[in-house]
């Protein structure tokens, strides 16, 4: 038996959905999750050693992002790939201590990968007509 769990109903094809015997739906995440899942995000990131500027908390916590409807898994590529651009963090002074933080992520960089998640959602969402299939299943998978 294989269990598949996800929110990205989009991306099921007619066939994917004749094998499956079972199908839960599980609402979006609420923005009172999403905050949740960001901090508790953050903070991973952080004891990896990745540094975000207070414009980056601030654009993470703006309403223009508590408007989009983020999965978990989309938040943390979203992290992912702002850390894999995000210059590296500065050395310390000289006396000073090591410091822990190896990378250091910015609003721009946020702001760079969000743009692009964007523009890929949309294409997706116009190639593959997504909006009508997760009617759809939506309406299947509640009943």
């Amino acid at each position: 038996m294989t269990i598949l769990e996800t929110r990205q109903i989009d991306d099921f094809t007619d066939y994917a959905i004749s094998k499956t015997h079972v199908q839960i739906y599980y609402p979006p995440i609420s923005e009172d999750e999403g905050k949740h899942v960001w901090n508790a995000l953050l903070a991973k990131f952080e004891a990896q050693g990745v540094g975000f500027s207070q414009g980056a908390r601030e654009f993470i916590s703006s309403p223009n992002m508590r408007k989009r409807k983020w999965t978990g898994d989309e938040m943390r590529r979203i992290l992912e790939s702002a850390a894999a651009v995000a210059r590296p963090a500065d050395g310390p002074e000289e006396g000073e201590e090591e410091e822990q933080t190896r990378t250091f992520v910015d609003v721009l960089d946020l702001e760079d990968v969000v743009e692009l998640s964007e523009g890929f959602r949309q294409e997706v969402a116009t190639t593959q007509g997504s909006d009508e299939k997760h009617s759809q299943l939506g309406a299947a998978g509640s009943s």
